[in-house]
């Protein structure tokens, strides 16, 4: 028994940890010539449980709760909000004799109102048209059950028919299809990416 033990080489704990560092960088640079290596393979086959666990009933729900519509909705609005007060301040940088007496100089805190106004305003309006169409999608989708170019095409269409509808039934058509046709060219140059 006591040859045994002698025979046994010791480790210190450096090689220990030298030995742990190593397999890391294995494993590391194993996964990188996976992904973006001469070795890569498809992203799309990598999933949870390959990398180190299943998924669990948390996860489960927040996925759940990603995917409804009224998560969808709420991340059109933000995401309107925020594109559109950009576009409001760039177009207010632009034109700022907007709300201004174009007969008097400007001070710089009724150019930073004009362009707080323009921007509410604008980002305002791009969230509710975010907000409209993320909810005409979802339910089409939720309903037909499928994710297709056609989708997008009716959302886009009762979007704009939608706005469209307050100054009347002709503009109402030309909006719909004017933005059924965009929707659909966005759809397809994102569909097409994949």
């Amino acid at each position: 028994m006591a040859a045994q033990q002698e025979n046994t080489p010791q480790v210190s704990p450096e090689e220990l940890a030298q030995n742990a560092a190593f397999n890391r960088e294995i494993t590391f640079n194993l996964l990188i010539n996976r992904l973006i290596g001469p070795n890569k393979q498809s992203t799309y086959a990598l999933h949870p449980q390959q990398i180190g666990g299943g998924v669990g009933p948390q996860e489960k729900m927040i996925m759940a709760a990603m995917e409804s519509c009224p998560f969808k909705c709420l991340i059109s609005g933000v995401g309107g909000l925020g594109m559109g007060a950009i576009f409001g301040i760039f177009t207010a940088s632009v034109d700022p004799m907007y709300t201004i007496n174009p007969h008097k100089v400007p001070t710089i805190k009724e150019i930073a109102i004009e362009m707080k106004t323009r921007a509410w305003s604008t980002g305002k309006n791009f969230a509710i048209l975010g907000i409209m169409f993320s909810a005409f999608e979802c339910n089409i989708e939720s309903y037909r059950g499928k994710t297709d170019l056609y989708n997008g095409l009716m959302s886009g269409f009762l979007t704009g028919g939608t706005l469209g509808l307050r100054a009347g039934l002709k503009p109402a058509i030309f909006g719909g299809v004017g933005f059924g046709l965009f929707s659909l060219a966005i759809e397809y140059v994102l569909m097409s990416r994949h």
